[in-house]
């Protein structure tokens, strides 16, 4: 945003536009400078959250798995995956820093989820108990976080998933149902795109539509 801002300063301050995450932005009520136009949902990756990616993807890339167990993938993540989001946001609201990158980089998500597979769910105490200690924070606090992700779950409960989960958090989410590294997940999600549909966005159609001077 720093450059955005500085931008706006210039004499060509109107021939320059940025299109960035979105993040948790817009649920924290954080306005953009008036040239930063964020994407729809939460991040860039928010795009290939979508079914028809999914199945695409599993038919290039592990045409082995069901697609019946392919259609489960976005309703596991919601369960599994969305409340990550929440205690993400919790983080950002309260200024709290929770390391979520290096927590997952030391541990990976695996190390979170009781189960395998789609049968897989999250281990919330030990996540939040791990996010806590790798921040310094008094496991005292343990509680109070609790109660405010519960409440921030009842009032973000009808923000749509592709605000709150992040991006990276899905991606590893699929790669422990298929069982195969991130980054190949990553691979295949994008070559997987639903170009059509992306390109109906109102983000993505603001965007273009600013390109093309229209």
């Amino acid at each position: 945003m720093w450059c955005a801002r500085k931008i706006q300063e210039t004499s060509y301050s109107s021939r320059v536009q940025f299109f960035a995450d979105a993040d948790y932005d817009r649920i924290l009520d954080l306005q953009p400078p008036s040239n930063v136009r964020f994407t729809d949902g939460r991040d860039i990756e928010a795009y290939f959250q979508s079914e028809s990616c999914i199945l695409k993807m599993c038919s290039i890339g592990f045409p082995s798995f069901p697609e019946a167990s392919a259609k489960k993938i976005l309703p596991w993540a919601k369960d599994v995956i969305r409340p990550i989001g929440m205690l993400r946001i919790v983080s950002a609201r309260r200024q709290m820093e929770l390391p979520f990158q290096n927590t997952f980089e030391r541990h990976g998500l695996d190390h979170f989820l009781n189960g395998k597979g789609l049968d897989a769910h999250l281990n919330f105490d030990q996540l939040l108990q791990t996010l806590l200690q790798n921040a310094g924070i008094s496991l005292s606090k343990k509680e109070e976080v609790s109660l405010l992700f519960q409440n921030e779950t009842r009032l973000l409960s009808e923000q749509t998933d592709t605000e709150i989960v992040h991006g990276k958090d899905f991606y590893m989410g699929v790669s422990a149902i298929l069982n195969v590294d991130t980054k190949q997940v990553e691979r295949l999600l994008h070559l997987s795109a639903d170009i059509s549909a992306i390109k109906g966005f109102p983000n993505i159609v603001a965007t273009e539509n600013w390109i093309s001077g229209q």
